[in-house]
């Protein structure tokens, strides 16, 4: 990968040095990166695509489409924090409506058990 990862350098290098600013802008943006971008290369389970990630948010973007989205921002904060929910729990194998419910359990009393999304939460 040493030669692609060159070739693909330099010519970022070439596109930063461009007279179009947004060419010149974005080159530079993905110099900034650079070290991020081959991370797949040498860290064991990154993968070289985003693809999981966005199979994750395609039912939202599905839901945007398909209702037209929200009518607010607040609205829209709720759907992506939800939707991020919805994804976390199905990922890790959890009960939506039961982690929903513990949030509003904890919600009305504080010394109910707070529910975490994070897979060890102490650690």
């Amino acid at each position: 990968m040493e030669p692609v990862k060159s070739t693909i350098e330099s010519l970022l290098h070439q596109g930063a040095a461009c007279k179009d600013t947004k060419v010149a802008g974005m080159c530079a943006d993905i110099l900034t990166h650079w070290p991020a971008m081959w991370n797949f290369l040498t860290v064991e389970g990154v993968e070289p695509t985003s693809n999981a990630r966005e199979q994750a948010l395609r039912p939202y973007v599905l839901w945007r489409k398909g209702s037209f989205g929200t009518q607010s921002e607040k609205g829209s904060r709720f759907m992506e924090r939800m939707m991020s929910v919805v994804q976390t729990c199905r990922l890790q194998g959890r009960h939506l409506l039961s982690f929903v419910t513990q949030v509003i359990v904890h919600s009305l009393d504080q010394s109910a058990p707070r529910p975490s999304l994070l897979i060890n939460p102490s650690g």
